[in-house]
């Protein structure tokens, strides 16, 4: 499966949380966005 996650962090600590959610099993990629949503990362995994 996969899923497409996004992810509002606190502020001015997106760069953080970034760095962690890349370190994830399973995360193909994430990047920051500017809006409602801070984050948004794609994830496989195994149902």
């Amino acid at each position: 499966m996969r899923a497409c996650i996004l992810i509002r962090t606190e502020p001015r600590e997106y760069k953080t949380v970034l760095k962690r959610i890349l370190k994830l099993d399973g995360v193909s990629f994430a990047f920051p966005a500017l809006g409602r949503t801070d984050i948004v990362a794609k994830v496989w995994f195994e149902d």
